[in-house]
This record gives C-alpha cells, structure tokens and sequence, in this order.
C-alpha cells in the first residue's frame, strides 16, 4: 500500500524503496515491543504523499516508549538508526493515554537537497 501511494505520486523507485523500508522497520518494532508477549494490539500505518516525497506515520497504542537494557549481542535500536539514515526527518513521540507514533519524512531524489 505505500508503494502504491507512493508510486501514484510519481515518487520514484528509489523513494518507494526507501518508504518501505521505512515502514518495515517502524512497524517491526512495534509489533516487538509495543504490547506484551501474550496480548495483541493494533498498529496503524499511514502515507502522505506530495511532489517532494512521502511522510510515513506508524502509530500503535502499546505500553510506549520504554528504556531498554544494554545487551551483548547487536543493538535493539538498529531499526531506528536505519529509519534514520533512510529519512530526511524523523519523530517518535509518545501519544497522550498510551502507544508511539514514528513520522518519517523521505524526499525524492533532488527535493532532499532542496
């Protein structure tokens, strides 16, 4: 579904590329950490495409953001770091009353530099 909002806004392969990864990845995390191992939630993904790009939003109404405990093996938060990397801006915030929304701007080609 982004890569469809997306292409129908004349983004090319390249952006579309990278809003799905994008999504992926917000949404990988939410379904790890946003609810507890035995309770399902809902997760909610959303485009907004325009000339310049695409802002993606992934929203769950889960326990929010928690710290996480250093561990031995690799980062828990590579997802971030790579959602990062991927897009102009990012925001993560905690909702009012419970869960985590992750908004991602990603530009089309020349309009990053813009």
């Amino acid at each position: 579904a982004i890569a469809d909002a997306a292409a129908r806004a004349g983004l090319d392969g390249e952006t579309v590329a990278k809003a799905k990864l994008v999504v992926s990845e917000a949404f990988s995390n939410a379904a790890a950490h946003a609810y507890p191992e035995d309770d399902g939630g809902r997760i909610e993904v959303a485009a907004y495409p325009d000339a310049a790009g695409i802002t993606v939003v992934v929203r769950d109404r889960g326990e929010g953001l928690r710290p996480t405990p250093a561990s031995d093996g690799a980062s828990e938060r590579l997802g971030l770091v790579l959602i990062a990397a991927l897009a102009q801006s990012t925001r993560l915030r905690q909702l009012p009353g419970g869960g985590t929304e992750l908004r991602a701007d990603i530009f089309a080609g020349d309009a990053a530099h813009a």
